[in-house]
C-alpha cells in the first residue's frame, strides 16, 4: 500500500531569524563550475537537505540565491528529514541540481524555500529583513538558467577575458592597452564577433534581469557569481563588456548591426544596477525607471521589491501586503512626500497609461486608478523627469520653501493633497509642431527649432498689450528676444538630464560645463553642431570634441520627448507634458523645484485640480517669480 505523502510544516520564527536550507551528505565536495568541466557540472547532486531556524545576526556563513520563479504551480518536491517533502516549483529543482555544486557554504537561503508564502505577515518582516539577508550573504549565486548551445560563445568570450584579468600583475596603461584589445578582436575583429555579440545579447534577454527583486540582490550583495547552466561567469564581466559593447556602438564607423544599437542604447538593468551600487539615487526615481521595466507577480513588489535600496531615513515604508495595491501605491507617495518635505517625486507621477507594456505582465488584476499626484509604477514614465536633486542643474521655482502638510487634509479622502503657493500664469497657446519625436540621432527633425520659431512668432505678435510689470506683453515678447538660441535652451531645459546615466558622460559634461551652468557660449556651442549634424564630416571643421559635445547634446534633448513648447498669457515660453491644454494654470507651489501645470476640476463642489506635470518656465525656474511672502499663499487641493 502506497503511504501518504507528508507535506513539510513550517514552524514559527522567532524576531530576528530566517531560515536556511542546509546543503549537506556523507561525501560533500564543493564542485567549482567551470567551461572546462561541463561533465562534472551536469552531474545531478546527491545532497540532503534540511531547513534551519537562525538568528540573521548569527548566523553560519551562507550563500543567497537570485532566480526567477517562473510558472508558479509547485509540480516539484524537495526531500527533507523525517520523510517530509516540500512542494517546490520546477525552476528551484532545476537550479538545486547547479547551485548543490556551485556553493561553498553548506547553507542557502532561497525565498521560495526559505520563507513561508501562505503566511502573509511573515512574508511582509521577511520581505523587510531582505535587504539585511542579502548584505549579510557571503555571496550572491545568481541561477540564470539551463545553459543552451546558443550561450556558448558568450561564456567563451567571459572565459577568455577573466583568464586574462587574472594574469594581470598590476593594472597599467600597458595592462588597460592589452585588455581593450581583447575586447575589441572578442567584439568586432575576430571571425565570429558577430556570434560572440548576438550570444551576449540573448545572455542580457534572459528573464532573470527583468524580475523586479534582482535590483536589491545584486546591488547588496558583497560578491555575485553567475550560473548559466554549467556555465560560470563573474556579474562585472558580463557588464564590462556590455558597457564596452555599447560604447562601440556610439562610434560614428560602428560596425554593429542597427538592432544591437539600439538595444545596448537601452539603458540595460545590469548597468544600472552597477552604477546603483556607487550611487544611490532617490527612492522614488530609482524606482520608477525600474518598476516599467520590470516584471513581478504581484504589483505591490513594483514597490516592495526595491525598499532595501531606499537611502533616505526619513522616509519610512513598511510591507504589508494586507493592504491594496491602490492604498500601497497612495501611502508610498504621501510618505515619499511627508518624509523628504518635497514634491520631488511629482517628476515621476506623470504615466504611460498603455495596455502594450502592460502585456509582458502576469497580473490577474488591472493597475488601480489613482489619483494624479501617485505616480502608478504600474506604467512607464510619459518622459524623463525636468528634475533631478542631484542633478547638476539645480531648479529652485519655488525659492527653497519646503512643503508643509495642511493641518486642514481630509483625512475622510486619502485620495486629496494639499499644497501651498501661487497659481501664476495660464497657458495661452500650444506650438503646433511637437518636438522630441522619432530618433533623436537627427537632432534637427528631432527639435525642430526652426518650425517652432516660426509658429510661435505669430502667437508671440496676436497677444494683446498687457501691463506686466510696466511693460506690455508685446513689449515682454521682444525683451524674451525669440531666438533660436533662447529656443535650444528651451527645448533643453538648460540641460537638465539623468546624473547617473554613466560615469563617461558625467565626466564629459563637468569637462564642457564646469560649473553645471549653461553659459550662451556653451548654447552657441552646441546650436553650431545643431547646425551641422546632418552635413557631411568632410564638409565642416570638426575639433577634437566634436564627438563629445555632439553626444552631450543628444542627452541633454531627451528631455523634449514627450513634451510641447507652450505660450503664457504674459507671452513667456514654457516646455510642458503633451497633455498641457490651453487654459491650464501654470503654479509655483511650495516644496517643488519647478512650476507645476494644473487643470481645475470641479468635485463636489469644490474647486480642485489635477497635476498635468512639471514644465520649465522662462524667468521663472530659479526663483524670479516667487515674489510672495509665506503668509500670503493661497491652498491647493490637488485630486
Amino acid at each position: 500500500m502506497r503511504s501518504r505523502i507528508k507535506i513539510y510544516k513550517y514552524s514559527s520564527l522567532k524576531e530576528g531569524h530566517i531560515r536556511l536550507l542546509h546543503v549537506y551528505s556523507s561525501a560533500f565536495i564543493a564542485v567549482s563550475l567551470t567551461s572546462s568541466s561541463p561533465a562534472a557540472a551536469s552531474k545531478p547532486s546527491r545532497a540532503s537537505y534540511e531547513i534551519v531556524h537562525v538568528a540573521l545576526q548569527h548566523a553560519p556563513l551562507f550563500e543567497a540565491v537570485s532566480y526567477v520563479w517562473g510558472n508558479a504551480k509547485r509540480s516539484k518536491s524537495l526531500a527533507l528529514p523525517k520523510e517530509q517533502q516540500l512542494p517546490i516549483t520546477e525552476s528551484v529543482s532545476e537550479a538545486l541540481r547547479f547551485l548543490v555544486q556551485a556553493q561553498k557554504t553548506g547553507y542557502l537561503w532561497i525565498d521560495q524555500i526559505c520563507i513561508d508564502q501562505q503566511n502573509i505577515a511573515e512574508r511582509g518582516y521577511q520581505v523587510e529583513m531582505m535587504g539585511n539577508i542579502y548584505t549579510r550573504a557571503n555571496r550572491v549565486i545568481v541561477w540564470l538558467g539551463p545553459g543552451l548551445e546558443i550561450f556558448k560563445p558568450a561564456n567563451n568570450v567571459f572565459h577568455e577575458y577573466e583568464s586574462l584579468v587574472a594574469s594581470i600583475r598590476a593594472w597599467n596603461d600597458d595592462a588597460l592597452y592589452e585588455r581593450d584589445a581583447l575586447v575589441k578582436r572578442l567584439l568586432l575583429t575576430s571571425t565570429n564577433s558577430s556570434q560572440n555579440r548576438r550570444a551576449i545579447l540573448e545572455v542580457l534577454k534572459l528573464p532573470w534581469f527583468e524580475r523586479a527583486w534582482i535590483f536589491q540582490e545584486f546591488v547588496l550583495a558583497r560578491q555575485v557569481c553567475m550560473l548559466l547552466g554549467e556555465f560560470k561567469f563573474d556579474a562585472y564581466t558580463l557588464f564590462f563588456i556590455t558597457c564596452r559593447m555599447r560604447d562601440m556602438s556610439r562610434q560614428r564607423d560602428t560596425i554593429l548591426q542597427n538592432h544591437e544599437i539600439s538595444y545596448l542604447r537601452v539603458n540595460h538593468p545590469l548597468q544600472i544596477m552597477v552604477n546603483v551600487n556607487s550611487n544611490r539615487e532617490e527612492i522614488y526615481f530609482f524606482l520608477s525607471r525600474m518598476a516599467e521595466r520590470c516584471k513581478a507577480f504581484d504589483q505591490r513588489d513594483l514597490v516592495y521589491a526595491f525598499l532595501s535600496l531606499n537611502p533616505d531615513p526619513r522616509i519610512n515604508i513598511k510591507p504589508n501586503y494586507s493592504l491594496s495595491v491602490r492604498d500601497i501605491f497612495i501611502s508610498t507617495a504621501r510618505s515619499i512626500i511627508n518624509g523628504t518635505k518635497s514634491l520631488d517625486i511629482f517628476a515621476v507621477a506623470p504615466r504611460e497609461h498603455n495596455s502594450i507594456w502592460r502585456k509582458k505582465q502576469s497580473w490577474v488584476d488591472p493597475p488601480p486608478l489613482l489619483p494624479s499626484w501617485v505616480p502608478n509604477w504600474c506604467y512607464r514614465a510619459s518622459s524623463v523627469p525636468l528634475f533631478y536633486p542631484r542633478g547638476r542643474v539645480q531648479f529652485q521655482a519655488s525659492s527653497g520653501r519646503p512643503y508643509a502638510p495642511s493641518n486642514s487634509t481630509p483625512i475622510s479622502n486619502p485620495d486629496c493633497l494639499i499644497v501651498r503657493g501661487k497659481s501664476i500664469t495660464k497657458i495661452h497657446a500650444i506650438s503646433q509642431s511637437q518636438t522630441g519625436l522619432g530618433s533623436r540621432k537627427n537632432i534637427q527633425a528631432y527639435l525642430r527649432l526652426d518650425e517652432q520659431a516660426s509658429l510661435l512668432q505669430p502667437i508671440l505678435s496676436s497677444l494683446q498689450f498687457k501691463s506686466i510689470q510696466g511693460m506690455s506683453s508685446r513689449q515682454n515678447c521682444e525683451a524674451n528676444n525669440l531666438t533660436r538660441s533662447s529656443l535650444l535652451r528651451l527645448s533643453i531645459a538648460d540641460g537638465t538630464f539623468l546624473p547617473h546615466l554613466s560615469e563617461p558622460l558625467m565626466n564629459d559634461d563637468h569637462k564642457f560645463r564646469p560649473t553645471g551652468v549653461l553659459t550662451e557660449e556653451h548654447i552657441a556651442r552646441l546650436l553650431d553642431i545643431y547646425d551641422n549634424e546632418s552635413r557631411n564630416n568632410n564638409e565642416i571643421d570638426m575639433d577634437d570634441f566634436w564627438e563629445r559635445d555632439l553626444w552631450l547634446l543628444l542627452e541633454y534633448a531627451l528631455v523634449a520627448r514627450r513634451r510641447r513648447i507652450f505660450v503664457t498669457s504674459e507671452g513667456k515660453l514654457g516646455l510642458g507634458s503633451e497633455k498641457t491644454k490651453v487654459g491650464d494654470d501654470v503654479a509655483l507651489i511650495h516644496g517643488s523645484a519647478t512650476p507645476l501645470i494644473l487643470r481645475e476640476k470641479a468635485v463636489d463642489n469644490k474647486k480642485s485640480y489635477e497635476f498635468i506635470g512639471q514644465c520649465y518656465l522662462e524667468d521663472a525656474m530659479y526663483g524670479e517669480a516667487c515674489t510672495w511672502k509665506e503668509s500670503e499663499t493661497d491652498e491647493i487641493t490637488i485630486i
